[in-house]
């Protein structure tokens, strides 16, 4: 299960790229103002400390973080690494979002009725399809 911080742009698009696949998900913000429609995902909200998210990743089978936070939430990206880091979860920086949006979205939009992000023989900037 995937837990996405949100309450951005970033996380926004994070949303919906995992929409768009199908994937369930989790998206959290500190206090639920942003309008965001979700079929696949599960919103939640209110601030959470390190244990209350170590909690929340135990209860829910947390295996990736995608910090898409705002960028001054300082304490929170220190808290989702630290967590991160004794949960043995891997986490995904909004630098790191932003790349992926790039290729997943690429990815997305050269679709016919279907994705092509499983596509063996689509290729895009970090990936060499199969001839």
């Amino acid at each position: 299960m995937i837990l996405v911080f949100g309450g951005t742009t970033e996380g926004r698009k994070a949303a919906e790229v995992l929409e768009e696949s199908g994937s369930t998900f989790y998206y959290s913000t500190k206090t639920g103002e942003q309008e965001l429609t979700l079929k696949h995902g599960v919103r939640t909200d209110g601030a959470m400390d390190g244990m209350a998210m170590r909690a929340f990743c135990g209860e829910h089978g947390i295996r990736l973080i995608v910090d898409a936070a705002h960028p001054f939430a300082a304490q929170l990206h220190k808290t989702i690494g630290e967590v991160a880091r004794a949960l043995d979860i891997p986490e995904r920086c909004q630098t790191i979002i932003l790349t992926t949006m790039l290729v997943v979205g690429e990815a997305i939009d050269n679709r016919q009725g279907l994705s092509e992000l499983y596509n063996k023989h689509f290729t895009h900037l970090f990936r060499q399809g199969e001839s």
